[in-house]
């Protein structure tokens, strides 16, 4: 099930919506799973839609986690795990500080799309 970390009406103006990539029956197998998650980043500047589709491990060992909860005002939650944000909610974070480009986004076509095919995606998905 998707989370919602964006607007409240995500279509009109955009946000993260994430999820676990992988089902419990897999986290259970393979607890290093646990970590990892689908992030549908949307942006909306006028007509121009970008939407991609990025898998964000929120361990992994190349995150500067200083400087992701400085640019969020949590430096000084540093002592806490994700500076004290759900890990859903830092994998949101991570994209919008290091963009989706470093993280592997898969986009529809390319990365601006129309309304019509935003929907479509969305659908694909099941992000409501």
């Amino acid at each position: 099930m998707w989370i919602n970390y964006g607007d409240i009406n995500y279509f009109e103006h955009g946000g993260c919506q994430v999820r676990p990539t992988y089902s419990e029956e897999e986290i259970k197998k393979y607890p290093a799973l646990n970590s990892v998650y689908d992030v549908f980043y949307l942006i909306r500047e006028g007509e121009l839609i970008l939407a991609a589709l990025c898998t964000v491990d929120v361990d992994d060992s190349w995150i500067d986690i200083s400087g992701v909860l400085k640019a969020i005002g949590l430096e000084d939650q540093a002592d806490k795990k994700y500076g004290g944000l759900t890990p859903e909610r830092f994998a949101c974070e991570l994209v919008e500080y290091y963009g989706v480009e470093e993280f592997n986004p898969i986009c529809f076509k390319n990365r601006f799309v129309t309304e019509a095919e935003l929907k479509k995606w969305m659908i694909i998905l099941g992000i409501k």
